[in-house]
């Protein structure tokens, strides 16, 4: 399989990129899968891309071997390494504003340009500097298998990956401070499970995942303080969770209805944590050229405590949803 792909992206703005600014990437990608025996397959691929926001050309691999030990288990290693360029924003925002509608006496101030450059905090501003790709390496092992049982069917998968992530760029951007940079590495290595238990009409499903991260500052240290090198290297992880899971239970119902309840867990970002349950009752009908669903779900919150951040308010702990979709 091969493919090629181009994006443009362009943007007005009053207040950023001097009104208008277009950025270009083209990308080629390809993947091969080959299987000398019915109980290995190996899978290479791979994806170049170049983008106008850094004039760089990268490519990114992927290497992965299949082992299957028999129609039931199955044992997947995999290597990749891929690269996120920074966006127009973080690399060249040419950020400014033209006052308007001035009144006397400081009407000659009308339409001309204040560049944020030149209000940032010139001691730590890292404001025009070229930002490079961020990059990350990543290794994994995986597990699948399944169980028959006497009345119903079991599947299991375990992973375990460990990902290095360099030149991460982290830092503040607003009109005060500006300084982001490739100035953080980060090094995560984790576990996720997830089994299902299928009877006739029902579904059980649980998952859990343990992510630990290391961050640390590679910036110049005497770029910026103590203090804000460690904002940076927090900003980096203020959203990977070290605990999270969920456990589900769908059924199916007379008169074409299915059921399910679930309930998700976060723990430990930020130091807030997440809880809700979920209720959906669904119809779907079928007929020979398309079909149609409509579903109501109600969302319930456990704990009510801001997620995440302290704007992050909901004030009823219940939310309803109706859903109708229609396929053909």
């Amino acid at each position: 399989m091969s493919g090629l792909g181009y994006r443009k992206d362009t943007f007005d703005s009053e207040t950023y990129f001097n009104g208008r600014g277009n950025n270009y990437q083209s990308r080629v990608f390809a993947n091969a899968e080959y299987s000398p025996f019915n109980w290995v397959t190996f899978n290479a691929g791979g994806n170049w891309e170049t983008t106008t926001t850094t004039d760089e050309s990268y490519f990114s691999p992927r290497v992965a071997t299949n082992f299957i030990i028999n129609d039931n288990h199955a044992i997947r290693f995999v290597f990749s390494r891929a690269v996120r360029t920074p966006d127009a924003f973080e690399q060249d925002p040419d950020w400014s504003y033209r006052p308007r509608n001035v009144q006397p006496p400081f009407e000659a101030l009308e339409g001309v340009r204040f560049e944020v450059k030149d209000l940032v905090d010139q001691t730590t501003s890292t404001f025009g500097e070229e930002l490079e790709e961020e990059t990350i390496t990543s290794r994994e092992i995986s597990y699948f298998g399944q169980y028959h049982l006497d009345s119903a069917l079991m599947s299991v998968e375990v992973r375990y990956f460990n990902d290095y992530l360099r030149d991460m760029i982290s830092g503040v951007i607003n009109e005060e401070d500006w300084y982001i940079d490739n100035n953080v590495a980060v090094d995560q290595e984790g576990v996720e499970l997830e089994g299902s238990l299928e009877f006739s009409g029902t579904l059980l499903r649980a998952t859990y995942a343990y992510l630990d991260q290391e961050s640390r500052y590679t910036g110049d240290p005497d770029k910026l303080p103590p203090s804000t090198q460690s904002r940076a290297v927090a900003l980096m992880g203020r959203l990977s969770a070290r605990h999270s899971g969920s456990v589900a239970w769908i059924q199916e119902l007379p008169w074409s209805l299915t059921s399910s309840a679930a309930f998700y867990l976060t723990h430990e970002v930020r130091k807030t944590r997440f809880k809700r349950a979920d209720f959906r009752l669904a119809r779907r009908i079928d007929r020979p050229n398309f079909s149609y669903v409509l579903a109501f779900t109600m969302q319930h919150y456990i704990n009510m405590e801001p997620w995440m951040s302290p704007d992050n308010i909901i004030d009823e702990s219940n939310q309803y949803f109706v859903e109708a979709g229609i396929r053909f």
